[in-house]
Parts: C-alpha cells; structure tokens; sequence
C-alpha cells in the first residue's frame, strides 16, 4: 500500500494531495520555497512521531496533545528515519569518527589487541576514550587542548599607553581590571623595573611587559582599587589598610578566577592551544602507552579514512578477534570513502564539519543497520559534493531500496532527479506562489517531452530536465585578472591561480581538495585590503542566536516595531519585539515553542500553548 496523503494544509500546502510509492528511491523537487520541506517536514515526520508516541506509556502519550495534529488524511505511513542537512555545532566532544562508529571500533581493537610494557594496566575500550573519566586527560579534561588568557587579545590599542587604556580591561579613571592595584601602584610597580605606566604600549620590550601580565617580586605594594584616603571618606564604614604583598600580575588573577567560575568577561580574553600533557589525543599517558602494530592510539585516529583503508587491509595473519574487529574497520571505511568522506580523519571535531559532512556521516551510521520496511529521508544529501561522489551517494540510497526500505529525498540535483524511480514536483513557484502538485509519477515519464500531466510542463525542473532553460554569457571579454602565487594553506601545496575580474568564477575539485581552503583561507584574508569591499557568503545561519528570523536580520522588523508604535493608543515599539520581557510571550520566553526533555529520545519542541506560536 502506498503512502497516501490527502487535503494536507500547512504553510503554502492547500489541499495538497498526493500518493507516494514504497520501496522505491523518490526524489521531491520544486524551486526553492515551493513547499517540499512542508511536505516531507511538517507532514509526513510529524505523522510519523506522533504514531510512534502513540506506542509509548501513558507518561509520554501526555505530551502528545501539545505536538499537534496533522491537518492531512493520512495513511501507508511507515516509521521514518530522517537524516537532515545541518552542521554539528558545540560539541567539542564529538567527532568524525565517533559520529561514524570508527572510534569505537578502534577503541574495541586496541582494548583486545593492544600491546603494554606496564604489566599493571588492564586494557579497556573506556581507556581510549577522551569522554571517559578511566582513559580523558586529567588535565584538559579529554579535551586535547588547554585554554590560556591570550594577551594578544587584551591590547586595546598598543599605540597608547597604560594610563591612556591600552589594555580593554582598563577603566576611564585608569584602574587596570584585575591587576588589583590602582594606576598610581602600578606606576611604582614599573618604576621598580626601569619603566613606567606612561610609556607607549608598543615601546615597551618583553620583559617588561612579563612585568604587567605575570607579576613582580621586587617590591610589597597595597592591593585595592581605591587608595585609603579615599575610603575614608565613605559614609557607614570603618577605613582599614589595606593588604600589601607582591605585585600579581593581571594574567595570574584572571587564571585564578578562570579555575573557580567560567567567567564570561574572562573568557573573552581566552584562546586555546595543544594539551601539552597529551599532545592533543585527549587521552591519558597510561593509555597513550599503549600500542597496536607499534602505533598508538592518536596515530591511527589522525590518520584519514581512506588510509586506514589501506593500512588495515594489508594487515594479514591475524587471530580471529583481529580479522572480526578489522573486517568491521574495512566496512566501515569503504562506506565513507563511497559516501565521499575518506578524506576525513577519525579525530576530525564535529563542529568543524559542514551540514553536507555531517549528513553524509550519520548516513554511514545508517547503513550498518540491517533494518528493512522504514522510511528514509534524506534532506538535499548532494550539497557540497563533487559529482562523481554523488554518484556513490545514489548507490547508497539504492543500496537502502533493495533491503527493502523507502527512501525520500528533497533535492536539487539533476543527476539525483534522473536517478530517482519515482518524482514528486511541487510548485510552480514559492511561498504563495507555491504548494501545488506539478507532476507525480515515474521519472522517465516525467524527463522526456510528453510529462503525463499537463501542468508538469508549467514546472521549472521539467524544463531543466529537459534543456528548456539556458543562460547567457554577460561576462566582460577584458582578460583582467588578480594572481594568487604560492598559495599554502592546509592542503594547499604551493599553487599559483589566476582569478578574472568582473566575472563569474567557479573553484571546482571533489571534496577535501582544497577549495575552501583556496577561497576562505588565501583569497579572503589576503585580499581584503587590496580591494574596496570582500564579501563573505558562506553556509551559516545568517542570524547571531536561535531567535533571529529573515525580518530581525534584515532589519524590516525595526520599521515594523516603529510604525505600530505610532498608531493611536498603541505601546512603545520594544512592546513589540519576541526579543524583550515586555512584548515577549513569558510562557515560550518569545521562541514561538516549548521543549519537552525526553531523556532516552531527542528532546521534543513543540508549539507555545499560551500564544500559539506566534511568539508575543
């Protein structure tokens, strides 16, 4: 039975109707807001969710009343497994390999087979794991890196001096943050090592600057912000001395607090570097002792997916512990290699991978379920990879068909398209313009001439499948160009580029060779300068935090908030922003929805009950 949807109502979907084949690979198109997240988002995941709640206890079924129905008949549906385009930000706990499930396997390789001279240690998987207590780096905490009070980052302006506020953390009466001492004391601080406050930052040499940030044992001076004459000038207390010692130094103060609070005003002033315990592994000494093949555990999780390929593949005569254990090492990385990641390392963090990365890891965790008679849907898989890996991508998904599986993917990709047994085109524009169903049916009929529905000619996929679009060369025929020599960065070995002004140009290459690299790491920063304006376009979420929409970010919202505020009795204009406490929902806090922790499952949002999710 297929999956059958009927009057579904939802953003610009009205009285959508629609009927889905199972067991095969279906691609949904249409232009970009024509309402294929809508569809598949908001329609067929929801429905899923909610029937899967339905098989919970009667706590979680609670909840269920506050997810909403969905505005559809609908039926065929099956459990659904989504894998959505979106990059992993924040954890610093998670990586590539982890995400992928190859951590694990040489965690369990090296707890099995791994070689010690210390007779003492009982080998276990945790032993390799920077988020275990029994194997993290006590002193960056599994982190691999150790944070440091960057001075860099304290310099306001190096061209004054420090009585003028060179340093950020300095205040308008000259009182240095944290220094513990006023400007006056600091003064005699210097004095005492053949300088002083009133020299310019930038003459100042090293070792006297090692004075300021890290202290002075030269002479005792007073601590405090205010001398004593002025404290006794305050009403209602009793004036004492104040402490002397030795001069701390701003550094050591500011570490100090660091350990006890995560001070947000110092943190501003921090950077990482290299765990100098661990050397980046995250993993304690004991466990970095430990050997596989003479190597230890850093080297094989620093090593790409693609080489781990190699290396463990020539490894022969081993026991039967070994042969299971690599054979599971061997699968898994041919998988990422096919799915275009085998550039990729295992220690390769979380938060540095694009949506497309991400997505395409978490779908290699997918594969080495055995599950059959689910739903899969994939959300625009292609972005970001070269097309001979799309290739391998759509293997993958015909891979998952003939297990017995649905697989549903929202996608622009021409080859994608081609490649889907089924089409489901939406459109013929967005948003209002949208919503409607073009074209439902096999692809072949739908990429020759003759669609079967007439309204799939008003489709712009058709046209696009069918070379009805073409575009015209507007680039100026001047050969002038910007030179690029020498450029290294990451990957990048020493290569010369030419770029032509005034003129559409394209970085090519399959993923990982560089192209960002080129872009982000060379042209980017070294050009700012010689042009009048570098503009920076990238993937990222155009808004600062979770509440910034199209209108904040544009600021349309801030002509909107003044032009109600001046209509007859009306309220001030911050009355209406989602942002503040006196126009904001106080049950959603102005998020529109409310999350409910589910503790074993992903946490659930859903809808405000007290505005609605209208957010005021």
């Amino acid at each position: 039975m297929p999956l059958k949807i009927k009057n579904a109502n939802i953003h610009n979907l009205k009285n959508f109707s629609v009927e889905i084949p199972h067991n095969k690979l279906v691609c949904i198109t249409g232009v970009s807001g024509s309402g294929k997240s809508s569809l598949v988002a908001d329609i067929i995941e929801k429905e899923a969710n909610k029937r899967f709640f339905e098989s919970f206890s009667v706590y979680a079924r609670q909840y269920l009343a506050k997810t909403g129905e969905v505005d559809a008949d609908i039926s065929g549906i099956r459990p659904v497994v989504s894998i959505k385009q979106k990059t992993i930000t924040g954890d610093l706990r998670s990586t590539a390999g982890t995400l992928s499930g190859i951590t694990d396997l040489l965690r369990l390789l090296f707890a099995r087979c791994g070689k010690t001279s210390d007779k003492n240690i009982k080998l276990s998987r945790g032993m390799f794991s920077f988020n275990n207590p029994v194997g993290q780096c006590s002193f960056c905490n599994g982190l691999g890196e150790e944070e440091f009070i960057d001075e860099e980052l304290l310099i306001e302006d190096e061209t004054k001096t420090l009585r003028e506020r060179a340093l950020k953390i300095t205040l308008k009466d000259g009182y240095t943050i944290y220094s513990q001492v006023t400007i006056d004391v600091l003064d005699q601080v210097c004095q005492s090592e053949g300088f002083n406050v009133d020299i310019p930052f930038n003459e100042l040499t090293a070792e006297q600057k090692n004075v300021l940030f890290h202290g002075s044992d030269k002479i005792k001076i007073a601590f405090g912000k205010h001398t004593l004459e002025s404290r006794m000038k305050w009403v209602g207390i009793t004036a004492k001395p104040r402490d002397e010692g030795y001069y701390k130094g701003i550094i050591p103060v500011m570490s100090e607090i660091l350990k006890r609070d995560r001070n947000k005003n110092i943190l501003k002033f921090v950077s990482s570097k290299t765990c100098s315990h661990c050397n980046g592994s995250g993993l304690k000494k004991e466990s970095l002792r430990v050997t596989y093949n003479n190597k230890d555990f850093p080297y094989y999780s620093g090593r790409t997916f693609t080489d781990l390929y190699n290396f463990f593949r020539e490894i022969k005569n081993t026991d039967e512990v070994q042969k299971e254990i690599i054979s599971a090492i061997l699968k898994k990385c041919e998988v990422l290699n096919d799915l275009g990641l085998g550039y990729l390392t295992p220690e390769r963090r979380s938060n540095t991978l694009s949506g497309g990365e991400s997505q395409r890891l978490r779908i290699s965790a997918v594969l080495d379920s055995k599950m059959s008679g689910i739903m899969y849907i994939f959300d625009e898989p292609s972005i970001g990879l070269h097309g001979t890996d799309n290739l391998k991508l759509i293997t993958v998904f015909k891979e998952l068909v003939s297990r017995g599986n649905s697989v549903i993917v929202v996608e622009h990709d021409k080859e994608t398209i081609l490649a889907a047994d089924h089409i489901v085109d939406i459109g013929p524009g967005a948003g209002y313009l949208g919503g409607k169903l073009l074209y439902s049916g096999n692809t072949s009929e739908f990429s020759n001439d003759e669609p079967m529905c007439s309204s799939g000619r008003d489709s712009i996929t058709y046209q696009e499948l069918n070379s009805k679009i073409s575009f015209k060369d507007t680039a100026s025929d001047k050969r002038e160009y910007f030179s690029v020599k020498g450029a290294r960065h990451n990957n990048l070995k020493n290569i010369n580029v030419d770029f032509k002004l005034n003129s559409l140009n394209v970085v090519t290459g399959v993923s990982g060779a560089g192209k960002s690299s080129l872009i982000n790491g060379v042209v980017a920063p070294d050009y700012k300068d010689g042009f009048k304006s570098v503009v920076e376009i990238d993937a990222r979420q155009p808004g600062k935090n979770s509440r910034s929409n199209a209108a904040t970010y544009t600021g349309i919202f801030e002509g909107i908030r003044k032009l109600f505020s001046k209509l007859p009795n009306s309220l001030p204009a911050s009355a209406f922003s989602f942002n503040t406490g006196t126009g904001r929902c106080e049950e959603c806090l102005g998020k529109g929805e409310t999350e409910i922790t589910m503790h074993f499952l992903d946490n659930i949002k859903v809808i405000c009950s007290s505005c609605n999710g209208k957010r005021f």
